[in-house]
């Protein structure tokens, strides 16, 4: 309690920036982000105390160092629970009386009675259950996690409006922060999204300016927040008859099965699409005519890019998992092979991206060593129900000359590897690699109208015809938070410590002019036209100037392809150099039993739960 009061009246942790310029070394900028979907329920601590630690070595060393958390609010996962316990309301009542397993639940879409004996495991697949009665991976409604956090059934029902997620758990997050003792200053603390309008302001301003400059274009973002720092592409691989019986009702739409690409150049030689069998799918709309089978968090995403019947609100016409996808004849672009079939792979994530993947054996080791494994092993094609013309007759395709592994290169790599089985990842990412750097840096296109040409060369030629044919479309990969560390350094001036920027009595939101942004960040020219006091603008600029560049951002190492990428390249277009960034650094996961904490393997405790057992200090 002593130590919970310490910080609470901020004698240490709210220091001002010093009359004299610090010299190097002298001041530790040090910012935090946390996501408000995952605060409350899965907070990792690692990180923050690796800041914490080292920002209280600093100071007892006689620095000035600045310490602020904010909460990353932007995105989709928030959106997608809110909608998840409004579908669960509508369905079920408030509060709700959830179905047993064993209750059936008729699908929207009326479906064919099928005999599928032999073809499955009876145990397994053979039930017309749907997702909401289908729980044997141990998921859970929205309003079941919710309630295991104390939260009343009043409560709960609040929570289908995605504001209000906003409002509630950015509060108790911060009292769980400072039950721990950290030394956050929680004067800077803010909100991202358009609910503060003076962060808003200042996003408006940093992607105008990358804009102006031609670094940014408009994209369509279908994937989640880990994605890799490119432009994904949607490829739309056409169902043809026969149907799956699942979706039979669907004949005479038209239906694609929808996988995400960043290696457009690789489509020729594809040999089938993979699934994963007991990964969650559905049949969407997406007007009229078209549906497409993808994950329910691909298709949220592509509701808020008008691609969906109802805009923002994804209808789902039949509920599948994949392993009724299983056997399903495509069409798709660029193939060699008229006809491809929908097969099994047990790495494909489907809680992240479309969860629907071409196969490219010739050039994927993943693809290639799956292959091999559903040809050699009988079993393993009897378990899904796999039919031997599905795969026995389709043989790899070589499109692409690599100088060191020729036309069959993950062939070739898994051999030097000696790499037996698609259960061995570590060997397999190594290949990966190689097979993927090598062939872009170094390969040459063996087939289609680009043969001959450099593959670095052919690649974005090969993208732009399939998005001119309309059998594709472009993913954006990141969103707003690469620069936001700079607005930490001003943030108590604008917001006066309140955190969604309703306090307005210092400067509004509407004065924070472009030309403000650029005077205080970018060394600009004083901006003569703004309203702000002269006396407030050359404060701001002097705090931005002390405390910039942070220090040390500490992150996971999941986020080194994109945010941590990402925020080098946005602070190099936008700052001078002096104000780029000085240290990274990136975590690993700690393991148990090979998987990282989760709370779905049981080895996982928030951060409250934490302190009550163990106390702030052992924790």
């Amino acid at each position: 309690m002593v130590r919970l009061a310490w910080f609470s009246i901020g004698t240490v942790v709210r220091l001002a920036r010093r009359c004299d310029m610090p010299r190097r070394g002298d001041v530790a900028g040090m910012p935090w982000r946390g996501d408000v979907a995952d605060m409350v329920f899965h907070w990792h601590n690692g990180a923050t105390d690796m800041l914490e630690f080292s920002a209280a070595y600093h100071r007892l060393r006689g620095a000035n160092v600045l310490l602020p958390f904010g909460f990353h609010c932007t995105g989709m996962p928030i959106k997608a629970s809110a909608n998840k316990l409004a579908r669960e309301i509508e369905r079920f009542g408030n509060p709700p009386v959830f179905l047993s397993k064993e209750d059936q639940i008729v699908n929207k879409v009326q479906e064919p009675e099928v005999d599928t004996s032999g073809k499955t495991e009876p145990d397994k697949f053979k039930s017309k259950k749907s997702k909401a009665a289908s729980k044997s991976d141990g998921e859970k409604y929205q309003w079941e996690i919710m309630k295991e956090y104390g939260l009343s059934d009043a409560e709960i029902s609040k929570f289908q409006d995605p504001s209000h997620w906003l409002i509630y758990f950015p509060h108790v997050a911060k009292e769980d922060l400072k039950a721990f003792g950290l030394g956050f200053d929680w004067r800077r603390s803010f909100i991202t999204t358009y609910m503060n309008r003076y962060y808003d302001s200042f996003v408006r301003w940093h992607i105008g300016k990358l804009k102006e400059m031609g670094k940014i274009v408009k994209d369509l973002r279908a994937s989640g927040e880990g994605v890799l720092p490119h432009d994904y592409t949607l490829i739309k691989m056409k169902v043809v008859a026969p149907f799956p019986a699942k979706i039979g009702a669907l004949e005479g739409k038209r239906v694609f099965s929808a996988a995400d690409t960043l290696r457009h150049e690789t489509m020729y030689g594809q040999t089938n699409a993979w699934v994963l069998a007991e990964g969650r799918y559905g049949a969407y709309e997406i007007n009229e005519t078209d549906v497409f089978v993808v994950t329910e968090r691909a298709a949220l995403n592509l509701a808020y890019q008008n691609l969906s019947k109802i805009p923002e609100n994804p209808t789902c016409l039949v509920e599948l998992i994949g392993q009724d996808l299983i056997g399903s004849p495509l069409r798709s672009p660029l193939s060699f092979n008229e006809i491809i079939y929908t097969l099994p792979m047990m790495n494909v994530p489907s809680d992240k991206g479309i969860g629907i993947v071409t196969s490219v054996p010739s050039d994927s080791p993943d693809d290639y060593m799956t292959m091999n494994d559903l040809k050699s092993k009988k079993s393993q094609r009897e378990k899904f129900g796999m039919k031997e013309e599905w795969i026995m007759p389709f043989q790899v395709v070589p499109i692409i000359n690599i100088p060191e592994f020729g036309d069959k290169s993950s062939e070739k790599v898994c051999m030097d590897l000696k790499i037996k089985s698609q259960n061995e990842k570590e060997k397999l990412a190594e290949a990966k690699r190689l097979t993927y750097l090598k062939g872009f840096t170094e390969g040459t296109m063996l087939v289609g109208e680009f043969a001959g040409m450099r593959v670095q060369d052919a690649k974005p030629l090969i993208r732009s015809k399939l998005l001119e044919n309309g059998q594709a479309f472009l993913v954006e990969s990141l969103s707003d938070s690469t620069l936001y560390m700079a607005y930490y350094t001003i943030a108590h001036m604008l917001q006066n410590g309140e955190m969604y920027g309703r306090d307005s009595s210092l400067v509004k939101p509407e004065q924070m002019t472009d030309e403000v942004w650029k005077y205080i960040f970018c060394d600009g020219l004083y901006p003569k036209s703004s309203t702000i006091s002269q006396s407030v603008l050359h404060k701001m600029k002097q705090e931005f100037s002390y405390w910039y560049p942070f220090d040390l951002r500490v992150s996971g190492k999941d986020w080194i392809q994109n945010h941590l990428t990402f925020t080098i390249y946005n602070h190099t277009k936008i700052l001078p150099q002096h104000h780029w960034p000085r240290v990274f650094r990136c975590n690993g996961h700690i393991m148990l039993n090979s998987e990282k904490m989760s709370k779905s393997t049981g080895n996982f405790k928030t951060l409250r739960q934490t302190i009550e057992d163990f106390s702030a200090d052992a924790t």
